[in-house]
């Protein structure tokens, strides 16, 4: 047993010196002293493993051969006494780490200095094992530039786990993986901006991408500018940190480019909206006999929409200079949710009573909330001097078509009751409303105190002043049931009976087919780029309206603006609403002047 233990001992020494041996010729190589020959301060600071009993570490020269290569260090493990065997593994890490630079860096150098303390010999060897059985299989084999570890072959070894590099290989490491990480970074941006553009210039119609396409469209035209800001920062950011070493790189910024021209374009159009509501005509005079620019009423300018809101759209819901009363309950139908309302107006006292207006959300009647739509034109109609109502109905399956439009009347009933308690004219109402809110706000406007629409307050007037609908659908008989998932939507869920054994009740619950002579005043606004509802609709809603009503009827199609282009501030928006507000005060002014010449309900009609 002696002999045996001592050839034992003299094989091991033997290795043991040829593996110093070598390890010195390695280290003579590489021009930097031995870890045993330089103190234990000095050998941390050059980036060696252990402080106490630093490991000595062979750098590898690195070859690139693609943009997530990781340079793969081989160590040479360090002897321990008192293990017969052991495993030799490859400090290494994946190519997705190495890439995480800074992180990955301060994680390596947080496992260095935990791995000095280790003294459990057990506990190291089981994360060796583990590193062989977990991290490796990961490595997509065959690597040009590292091997899978190999057992070692003179004794018992500490498996190390951090990344030895020289300082120097290190930095030109991270360098070029982070130029090859930016190069495909850029080229990934740039395709995506150009995709964001098409899409926002040609959306798509066919219904299994309708909606997706939709909101993307919608979001790139209204943010134009913040896009750009946005790709213009981040393509900076890639050329500054070395997309441009590579092929990629240059692809991607040429791509880039293209898709900034695009987003220029966009903004050329977001622009132009302002032209196109002046020459629609929003700041119309009412009366014939109104010199230009004079007004009925003499009022302070209006409150511009703020820069803030258009910069940092989360600001929408806080306007200075506005309250907000909210929940306020306005009708409690059986076997229903009680129906809420939220009340805007101005936060100083009113001089004279303030005209009202009603805000219906829009959701193809069958969701929404008045907590998510029409919050920027609530705040910036509040601070002109308006008590603006943002109501919810009833939505579907729930109800039954025409319990919707009910249901608003009900509102109605609630403001002649309320009105003056929050500062309002009981006897001055109009509404607005957007896409099923559209349909809604018309539908209101073109049919007051029809007995059918007020079961159990008949005699509540219900009469309203002017009416804004924006993107609304106008004909249930038209393109609306032209479209099958649109067709399914009302048989099944809204109107609830098939078109073909009920005409009658789509044709009444068409706007259109309410169109006479005492219609009031119309502001409809529509986007040029609407997939969700048809311009051309508008369009003939508008032509007929002109046909047969004496009273204003104006008609803007907003260029690029695309579906629930409000839902957001945005720099459109802010010029829509401006103009929103001139054309409801003028007929405000209108409607006073109307009543000082005559009183009773018809003079207030007289135009």
């Amino acid at each position: 047993m002696a002999d045996q233990a001592s050839r034992g001992m003299t094989r091991t020494a033997s290795a043991r010196r040829a593996a110093e041996s070598s390890r010195s010729a390695i280290w003579r190589a590489s021009g930097r002293p031995a870890p045993a020959s330089i103190p234990a301060a000095r050998a941390s600071a050059l980036g060696y493993c252990g402080v106490s009993t630093p490991v000595r570490a062979q750098v590898s020269r690195l070859i690139w051969p693609s943009a997530l290569r990781a340079r793969w260090v081989r160590t040479w493990p360090r002897v321990q006494p008192g293990r017969r065997d052991g495993l030799a593994t490859s400090a290494s890490l994946s190519p997705a780490a190495v890439a995480s630079s800074r992180l990955v860096e301060a994680a390596i150098s947080a496992l260095t200095v935990s791995m000095t303390v280790v003294e459990d010999l057990p506990t190291s060897a089981l994360l060796a094992r583990w590193c062989r059985g977990v991290v490796w299989p990961l490595v997509p084999w065959p690597h040009p530039l590292a091997k899978p570890p190999e057992r070692g072959s003179d004794g018992g070894h500490l498996a190390s786990f951090a990344l030895l590099v020289h300082p120097e290989g290190q930095s030109d490491c991270l360098r070029k993986g982070w130029s090859a990480m930016a190069s495909i970074t850029l080229l990934v941006l740039g395709v995506l901006s150009l995709l964001a553009v098409a899409n926002a210039l040609h959306a798509r119609r066919q219904w299994t991408v309708l909606m997706a396409s939709w909101a993307a469209s919608m979001l790139a035209l209204e943010f134009a500018p913040l896009f750009l800001v946005l790709a213009a920062a981040l393509t900076a950011w890639c050329v500054a940190a070395g997309a441009l070493a590579g092929a990629a790189g240059w692809a991607g910024l040429v791509i880039m480019a293209v898709s900034w021209i695009g987003w220029i374009e966009l903004i050329r159009r977001s622009l132009r909206c302002r032209g196109v509501l002046e020459a629609a005509g929003a700041d119309v005079r009412l009366d014939p006999e109104q010199a230009p620019g004079e007004q009925l009423d003499p009022r302070p300018a209006p409150a511009p929409f703020p820069l803030s809101h258009v910069l940092l759209p989360f600001l929408m819901f806080r306007r200075r200079g506005v309250t907000r009363t909210g929940g306020i309950v306005y009708h409690e139908p059986p076997g229903r949710w009680r129906l809420k309302l939220d009340v805007y107006r101005p936060a100083g006292p009113a001089p004279a009573p303030r005209p009202g207006i009603l805000q219906i959300h829009g959701g193809a009647w069958v969701m929404g909330s008045r907590r998510e739509q029409g919050i920027p034109l609530c705040n910036h109609l509040a601070a002109n001097g308006w008590v603006v109502l943002n109501a919810d109905y009833g939505l579907s399956p729930k109800v039954t078509w025409p319990e919707h439009l009910i249901d608003l009347k009900r509102a109605v009933a609630w403001y002649r009751e309320h009105a003056a308690e929050y500062g309002a004219d009981p006897g001055f109402l109009c509404v607005t409303g957007g896409s099923a809110g559209g349909h809604l706000a018309s539908m209101l406007a073109l049919t007051p105190n029809r007995p059918e629409y007020q079961p159990g307050f008949e005699d509540v007037d219900t009469t309203i002043h002017a009416a804004v609908p924006f993107y609304g659908v106008y004909d249930w008989l038209g393109d609306m049931t032209r479209m099958p998932a649109s067709r399914r939507l009302l048989e099944r869920l809204v109107v609830k009976r098939r078109l073909a054994d009920d005409r009658e009740a789509y044709e009444k619950g068409s706007p259109v087919h309410w169109i006479g002579p005492d219609a009031p005043p119309f502001f409809v606004i529509n986007g040029d780029v609407d997939t969700l509802t048809p311009v051309e609709e508008a369009d003939r809603f508008v032509e007929r309206l002109r046909a047969v009503s004496p009273r204003p009827v104006v008609l803007a199609r907003l260029p690029g603006a695309q579906h629930a282009f409000d839902l957001l501030p945005s720099y459109r928006v802010a010029r829509t609403l401006e103009a929103v507000e001139r054309f409801l005060s003028a007929v405000h002014r209108h409607h006073l002047a109307g009543r000082d010449r005559g009183p009773g309900r018809d003079a207030v009609r007289q135009y």
